[in-house]
């Protein structure tokens, strides 16, 4: 099933975050890196002080949509202390509650990190028609 509309986007994406969201939906969600998809056999990112990042699940960091789409405030992971590894550079976001996958989709950027001392900032959309 696809959303037919704009209008219907935006209410699916603020069912599940900022403050409108369900009650069901946690108020913190960690940000992961993934090769490959996440859902069907990906690898997160391991090593060299890779950490997903917890996030507050307010407006401030998930804006209301107003185009079907949400671009959530940039996500910054720590600071490398060597390569992130899992095969090769992460091509996937995850937004998972502890284990549990919440959303997910591609990366538009490949934030690579092959060094010790880069730093990742990403912007991620979450589009509920992809």
């Amino acid at each position: 099933m696809s959303l037919g509309s704009t209008t219907a986007k935006n209410i699916a994406i603020r069912a599940n975050y900022g403050s409108s969201r369900s009650s069901l939906w946690p108020s913190t969600v960690t940000f992961r890196l993934y090769v490959g998809n996440p859902t069907s056999g990906g690898t997160e990112m391991t090593g060299g002080g890779y950490a997903g990042v917890a996030v507050a699940n307010t407006d401030a960091n998930f804006p209301v949509p107003t185009t079907g789409v949400l671009e959530p405030a940039t996500v910054v992971f720590p600071t490398s202390t060597g390569a992130w590894s899992a095969g090769a550079p992460p091509t996937f976001f995850a937004i998972k509650d502890g284990s549990t996958f919440l959303d997910y989709g591609p990366l538009s950027t490949n934030p690579g990190v092959v060094t010790a001392g880069q730093d990742v900032t990403l912007t991620v959309v979450i589009d509920p028609s992809a």
